[in-house]
C-alpha cells in the first residue's frame, strides 16, 4: 500500500455551487494550476444518465445561472471586452450543443445577476459611496490617489481575504437595455436578495449605515419588480438575518435575536408580519455546514426554496446534512448520512448535492446518496487512508466525541508520537470526513487526534457558548481527551506529543503552550494571543472579542485574563512554530509577532513562519505553493521534536 504524499492534494478535485436545472445538474470544478500559484475553475454538468461532461476550458468559472437551455455567466473573453473596464459581460453558453457568446452587454460591473423576464436582469454591484456616482474617467483619477493610503470613516474597515472595505456598498440594481439602475435611493447596502417564485416581488437583506459603528441586526425591504417601487417589511433592530424568502403567502426570515447567547446565538425560522417577526419554529442549531476539512473550495447557498418548502443544510454534533421546513413549520429529515453536505441544489423535488463521505474526497450525490461522479477516485486509489476510530468521553458530566487515526503500517507493542489536531471556530467542529493534513501525518508515521470540546457546534447553543470562559471548560475537554487517549492507545508515546491548531485552534494552542508543558512541540497557527490588540485590529475584533471575553474595552481585565500572554509570560518552555500571514485580517500578524518576540525574551526554542500575501484562509484556499511550504514546516517541526 502506497503513501499518501504532501503534495497529493494538488491532484484533488474541488466542488462546488451546484445547481439542479431542467437540463441537468451544472456545477463548478476547480483544480490547482499547473505552476502551483493558484486554481482554475471550469463548469461541469450532469445530466440524468450520463457522466459529467466538461462546459468550459479557461479556467475561470465564478457565478452562473440557467434560463431557456443556456448557462448564463460574467466573463470577459474577447481583447475589445477586456480593456472595457467600466462594463459587464453576460455570456451564454447553450446546454445542447454550440459556443458561448456574449448574450448581455451592461454598463456597469455588476457581480451576480437573476432574471425576471427575457430583456429584464436583476443584479449586484460593488461600488465606493465616494466615487459611485462619477465617470470612468473621474472614479480612476480618485483611485489612483487613494493607491497611496485608505480614509478610514467606518468601524469595520477591512475585512479578511477582500481588503480595506470602509466606504464598500453592495448595490441592487435592476438592468433594462444593458443600463444599471439603483432600485435604493439612499446608503442601504445589501447582504442578500431572492425572488419570489413568480419573479414579481425580491426580498432584500441590508443595512444603511448611520454611525460609524457597525451594525448587528437587519433590515428586510421587499421590491415590487413591475415598477421597481418597494417598502421595508422588517425595519432594522429586531433580527441578526441570515436569508428571507417568499414561501406561501408567508415571508419568512431565518436569523437570530442574539438576546441570550451573544454573536454566536443560532438561528430560528421566523415570519414576518406587520412590520415585526413571529417565532414559526426554534432551530437553534447552525444554518450550513461548519464541518472542518481541508480539501474544499467554494461552498453554496446554504437555504433553497423548492415548491412549498424551505431546504437547509445544518451541521448537527460532527457531520451536516439537509433537512427542509414548511411555512407552517413543519421541520423533517432529507439527507442524513454522516459526513459533509459542502453544496446542494433542489428542483421540483429533485436534489442533489456535493459532499464528502466515507473518507472520501468530494463528489457529486443524488437525494439517494448514490456516488454520481468519481473525480476523486484515482488519487487515493491503492493508498493508505486512515479510519478514524470513535472515542466517546466524559468530561464534567458532560458527553464528549474524538477520534484517533493510526499510523501508516501501525505494530502492536511499538511506539509512536502523536500529534493533536485542534479545530478553528470554536464555533466550528471536526468529524470524520477526510482531511489532508491528518491523513499526511497518519502516512508520516503519527498517530492523529482531534475532538470537539465545549464552544464546538452542532450540539446547540448552551455547549457552545463559552463567553468568558475561554481557556477554562474548553481547555479541560482537551486535556481530558488526551488523558483518555493515552490510556486508550498505549502505543503512543506520552513523551512525544505534539500540538497544531489554527485560529481559535491556535488561540488554544498558545493557551497550552502558556498552561502545560506535556506537549514537547506546538505549532500555533493563525491565532490570538492577546485579545486586547485583537480587539482593535482584527476585522471582528471590536465586537467578537467583547462578545467572547464577556468583557469590553473599558474592562481591560477581562480581555487580558482570557489572553494566553499572561501564562505564556510566566510558563512557556515547549518549541513552538508560529505560522502567520501578513493579510489575515481576522487574526492579525501582530498577533504572530507579539508571541514570537515574548518567546525570543524568555529563550524558548520557536520560529516565525510569515507568508506574504496570504490571509487567515492560508491552510484552505491559499496559494498551492504556500500551502505546501505551510505543511512542510509543521511536519519538519514535528519531526525534529517528536522522532
Amino acid at each position: 500500500m502506497d503513501k499518501i504524499k504532501l503534495e497529493d492534494f494538488l491532484e484533488y478535485s474541488y466542488l462546488s455551487g451546484i445547481k439542479v436545472t431542467d437540463y441537468g445538474a451544472l456545477f463548478i470544478k476547480a483544480n490547482v494550476k499547473k505552476d502551483k500559484t493558484g486554481y482554475e475553475r471550469n463548469y461541469w454538468i450532469i445530466k440524468d444518465g450520463e457522466k459529467a461532461k466538461q462546459l468550459t476550458f479557461d479556467g475561470k468559472a465564478g457565478f452562473f445561472t440557467v434560463r431557456d437551455n443556456s448557462l448564463y455567466f460574467l466573463a470577459k473573453r474577447s481583447e475589445e471586452e477586456k480593456k472595457d473596464e467600466g462594463s459587464s459581460f453576460i455570456y451564454a453558453l447553450p446546454l445542447d450543443g454550440g459556443e458561448a457568446h456574449t448574450a448581455f452587454k451592461v454598463d456597469s460591473p455588476i457581480s451576480s445577476f437573476d432574471f425576471i423576464s427575457d430583456d429584464t436582469l436583476v443584479a449586484t454591484m460593488g461600488v465606493d459611496k465616494r466615487t459611485e456616482n462619477l465617470s470612468l474617467e473621474e472614479k480612476k483619477k480618485i483611485e489612483k490617489e487613494l493607491e497611496g493610503y485608505e480614509d478610514i470613516e467606518e468601524c469595520g474597515f477591512y475585512l479578511n481575504g477582500e481588503g480595506y472595505t470602509d466606504g464598500r456598498r453592495n448595490r441592487l440594481v435592476y438592468i433594462k437595455e444593458g443600463k444599471c439602475e439603483r432600485v435604493f435611493d439612499d446608503d442601504f447596502s445589501l447582504e442578500t436578495f431572492t425572488l419570489s417564485p413568480d419573479k414579481s416581488k425580491i426580498l432584500a437583506v441590508g443595512e444603511t449605515r448611520k454611525s460609524p459603528k457597525q451594525q448587528f441586526t437587519s433590515e428586510i425591504r421587499e421590491v415590487n419588480t413591475s415598477d421597481w417601487s418597494w417598502k421595508t417589511v422588517l425595519p432594522i433592530g429586531q433580527l441578526s438575518v441570515y436569508c428571507a424568502f417568499h414561501l406561501g403567502e408567508k415571508i419568512i426570515a431565518i436569523g437570530t435575536t442574539m438576546d441570550r447567547y451573544g454573536l454566536n446565538q443560532n438561528p430560528d425560522f421566523f415570519t414576518v408580519e406587520d412590520e415585526k417577526i413571529h417565532l414559526l419554529k426554534k432551530w437553534g442549531e447552525a444554518i450550513g455546514s461548519t464541518v472542518g476539512t481541508d480539501v474544499r473550495l467554494g461552498g453554496g447557498q446554504p437555504v433553497v426554496r423548492d415548491g412549498e418548502y424551505l431546504y437547509f443544510s445544518t451541521t448537527l454534533d460532527h457531520s451536516s446534512y439537509i433537512y427542509r421546513i414548511d411555512n407552517e413549520g413543519n421541520i423533517e429529515s432529507v439527507i442524513g448520512d454522516e459526513g459533509s453536505v459542502d453544496s446542494f441544489s433542489v428542483k421540483e423535488g429533485k436534489l442533489m448535492f456535493i459532499g464528502m463521505r466515507d473518507q472520501k474526497l468530494q463528489e457529486v450525490y443524488d437525494e439517494g446518496e448514490e456516488c454520481l461522479t468519481s473525480f476523486n477516485d484515482k488519487i487515493l486509489e491503492g493508498k493508505y487512508v486512515a479510519v478514524p476510530e470513535e472515542i466517546a468521553f466524559e468530561n464534567d458530566g458532560v458527553q464528549l466525541t474524538g477520534w484517533v487515526i493510526k499510523p501508516y503500517g501501525y505494530q502492536e507493542g511499538t511506539k509512536y508520537p502523536a500529534i493533536f489536531d485542534i479545530h478553528g471556530g470554536p464555533k466550528t467542529v471536526y468529524g470524520t470526513v477526510f482531511m489532508h493534513e491528518m491523513q499526511y501525518w497518519a502516512n508520516e508515521g503519527y498517530f492523529v487526534y482531534w475532538t470537539n470540546p465545549r464552544g464546538a457546534d452542532g450540539r446547540g447553543d448552551e455547549f457552545a457558548d463559552i463567553r468568558g470562559k475561554y481557556g477554562t471548560i474548553d481547555y479541560s475537554d482537551l486535556m481530558k481527551f488526551t488523558d483518555v487517549v493515552l490510556e486508550k492507545y498505549p502505543d503512543i508515546d506520552k513523551e512525544r506529543l505534539g500540538e497544531t491548531g489554527g485560529s481559535y485552534g491556535g488561540f488554544m494552542s498558545n493557551w497550552i503552550l502558556g498552561h502545560t508543558d506535556r506537549f514537547k512541540a506546538i505549532a500555533t497557527q493563525r491565532s490570538i494571543y492577546n485579545w486586547v490588540s485583537f480587539w482593535g485590529t482584527s476585522d471582528i475584533g471590536p465586537y467578537f472579542a467583547a462578545d467572547q471575553c464577556a468583557a469590553s474595552i473599558d474592562n481591560l481585565e477581562g480581555l487580558f485574563h482570557r489572553s494566553p500572554m499572561e501564562e505564556i509570560l510566566k510558563n512557556a518552555k515547549t518549541p513552538t512554530l508560529i505560522i502567520h500571514s501578513d493579510k489575515d485580517y481576522r487574526c492579525p500578524v501582530s498577533e504572530g509577532y507579539q508571541l514570537y518576540s515574548a518567546l525570543v525574551e524568555m529563550g524558548v526554542e520557536s520560529k516565525l513562519m510569515l507568508f506574504h500575501d496570504e490571509t487567515h484562509e492560508l491552510s484552505r484556499s491559499g496559494k498551492p505553493l504556500n500551502r505546501i511550504k505551510r505543511l512542510k514546516e509543521i511536519t519538519l517541526w514535528m519531526d525534529k521534536h517528536l522522532k
